[in-house]
């Protein structure tokens, strides 16, 4: 049984003409009395507000939506106009009803008792008129901007009441009407009492159905079909809804704002959050969209905010784009981040460090510095830091926080100006290297662009096809593959940012040339029964270069992680005098979702040739004589003093 609310006789309290009317109306067929009901709620007297509400509770009976969808169904083989007249006139009647619903909600005029029944009847003829929409004559009496806002309202109005959420929340087909809702609303851009209402309407629903720990995969599927049916669709609609809200880093973020922006921020966190990992299609699709970009604006216009929950906004979306970077410090990362440096200045003020203090030292300590080792990311700095320079100071009381600020700083400029000392040419993007051909009896100095690479692995250069096929025969042929294996992990970067890995590993060892000709003096004279096995591992993933000599027989070739060093191992072990193999250990992440566990590491091969002084430049078939005396390296003074080049 219904609630008693809604039982018809409450009309009998209601003045005699306007009863007369409501019985016309509760039966069913007569639209024009529930428009003339509807239009007499704003006259009313508060008081007999209540006994109308049974009146919109008989109009909304579904138990006819089964004939009139059979009518729609013969509608698309027929144009009968009998049937159309009869189907516009329930269609409109159901119109009115909702609208006189809402009216009756927005004034807290239905008993709480009474919202489980009286939902009974709203959804169904909800979202009835939303999927047939385009098949219904009579829709159009309400421009679906305003249908679509009348439908969100009317979700939130039954969703905040703990008689009727659960329900609410396992509604089948809900969530289609409100991603639908979502793309109107976004669509009716001059019209902006509808977008601003839809807007919080919209962010309150997805931040009750779309947590980290509550995330309804079911209302996610539906969601997407209503924004369009991708996750492209559904990632644009989230973007298009942070850019109407936060369209500059300046803009004022008031309580309103924060209402409008609440829900859809925590269904991004939830969304992006490597701890949820609800979707990662869907969360790809975010960052494809631009969504970090984004996110770093925001972050700037939440340091202003003088709301106190903007604390806590910024605290969920600094945390989001930290845990972003740190669990892959990738160049296409960094440089996504747009306004990054910007905003973490602002972040660092002291009435914000509470907040956002953990953040800070991730970045300051581990993801920026670990990230200058890429020419794409170090240009990104350079323009940020001249912008920075005209417009912003970091001042912050924090001492920790100010001292990696400055720790960071004085890396990114060294780097920076080592970039542009390597031959950079910043009008083309490109860096000038001189290579050695691959061929080690060979063993040549030549420019990059005159030699030509295995066209199996891509990546060992040859002066000559009788150099490719002497190397091929003494080695290459098995470790191809291996090679192959090694350019492959590097894909994801431009050759730009291999070409800077190259180059910078060549400064270091030139910049620790000394300390590593110690090490290895040292190296040799405990080993001074065979010859010196080793290799020098250049280890940046803490931002500057720590340099160590180590023996080869350490490095396991055989492991899975490392099975594209050794064929480089293999010829440093048999060409000591010509070849040693330096390794690059690189940031790539980090092996668990919590800020400050263990990271993931990448090492990468930069063996460095020794190139006597009258093969550089010599052209094939020269003379090479002039290597290191003897078949091995056996001193200090013999790395220091050799008459020649090298090369890596």
């Amino acid at each position: 049984m219904p609630h008693p609310s809604l039982s018809l006789s409450n009309v009998n309290h209601l003045a005699l003409s306007f009863q007369r009317r409501a019985r016309a109306a509760a039966s069913g067929d007569s639209p024009n009395d529930t428009l003339e009901i509807v239009n007499g709620l704003y006259g009313m007297a508060r008081k007999d507000l209540p006994f109308v509400v049974p009146v919109f509770y008989a109009t909304l009976n579904p138990s006819g939506i089964p004939r009139l969808l059979a009518q729609v169904n013969a509608q698309t083989h027929v144009n009968n106009f009998a049937s159309q007249t009869i189907l516009q006139l329930y269609v409109v009647q159901a119109l009115f009803s909702l609208r006189g619903i809402s009216f009756l909600a927005l004034r807290d005029m239905i008993a709480t008792e009474a919202l489980p029944d009286l939902w009974d009847r709203v959804v169904p003829w909800m979202q009835f008129l939303d999927e047939y929409r385009e098949h219904l004559t009579g829709v159009e009496k309400l421009p679906q901007d305003v249908r679509y806002s009348l439908w969100l309202y009317l979700i939130r109005f039954f969703r905040k009441h703990e008689a009727i959420d659960k329900s609410i929340d396992f509604s089948f087909g809900l969530c289609v009407v409100v991603g639908r809702a979502w793309g109107h609303i976004l669509a009716a851009k001059d019209k902006v009492e509808v977008i601003e209402e839809g807007l919080r309407d919209i962010s309150q629903l997805v931040g009750f159905w779309f947590r980290k720990k509550t995330w309804n995969a079911a209302a996610f599927d539906e969601l997407l079909v209503g924004a369009g049916g991708s996750r492209t669709h559904l990632a644009s609609l989230v973007i298009d809804h942070l850019q109407y809200i936060v369209p500059s880093p300046e803009t004022d973020i008031t309580q309103d704002k924060i209402l409008k922006l609440v829900g859809v921020v925590s269904f991004v966190v939830a969304s992006i959050n490597i701890r949820g990992q609800h979707d990662t299609a869907f969360r790809d699709a975010l960052f494809s969209q631009g969504l970090v970009a984004m996110l770093t604006t925001l972050i700037i216009g939440l340091c202003f905010s003088t709301q106190p929950i903007a604390d806590i906004q910024l605290k969920s979306v600094l945390g989001a784009v930290t845990d972003y970077l740190s669990a892959d410090p990738s160049p296409r990362r960094i440089i996504e981040c747009g306004s990054l440096l910007p905003a973490m200045i602002v972040c660092a003020e002291a009435r914000l460090i509470p907040v956002t203090r953990e953040y800070l030292v991730e970045l300051l300590q581990n993801v920026l510095p670990s990230s200058t080792i890429y020419a794409s990311v170090l240009g990104w700095l350079s323009a940020a830091l001249y912008e920075i320079d005209e417009n912003l100071t970091f001042d912050t009381d924090d001492t920790e926080v100010h001292e990696l600020w400055k720790s960071f700083r004085a890396l990114a400029e060294d780097r920076i100006q080592t970039m542009h000392k390597s031959c950079y040419n910043p009008e083309f993007g490109s860096i000038k290297t001189e290579r050695a051909c691959d061929n080690l009896e060979c063993n040549k100095l030549f420019q990059k662009a005159d030699l030509k690479r295995c066209s199996a692995c891509l990546s060992v250069l040859y002066c000559s096809q009788t150099c490719q096929l002497a190397d091929w025969l003494s080695g290459h042929r098995w470790g191809c593959a291996y090679v192959s294996t090694r350019r492959d992990e590097q894909s994801h970067l431009t050759t730009r940012d291999r070409s800077f890995l190259r180059v910078l590993t060549h400064h270091d060892y030139l910049l620790h040339r000394e300390q590593i000709a110690a090490e290895t003096t040292l190296f040799i004279q405990n080993n001074p029964t065979r010859s010196p096995r080793m290799y020098v591992l250049f280890d940046y993933t803490q931002g500057a270069c720590r340099v160590e000599v180590k023996p080869l027989e350490a490095l396991d070739v055989f492991d899975p992680k490392l099975r594209g060093l050794r064929y480089d191992a293999e010829r440093a072990a048999s060409n000591p005098r010509k070849v040693q193999l330096h390794l690059m250990k690189i940031a790539s992440g980090r092996n668990g979702v919590e800020l400050g566990e263990a990271k993931k590491e990448r090492i990468w091969a930069f063996p460095l040739q020794c190139i006597a002084i009258d093969s550089v430049g010599a052209t094939a078939g020269a003379s090479n004589s002039n290597y290191i005396a003897g078949e091995v390296i056996d001193s200090a003074d013999d790395l220091m003093n050799f008459d020649g080049r090298m090369v890596h």
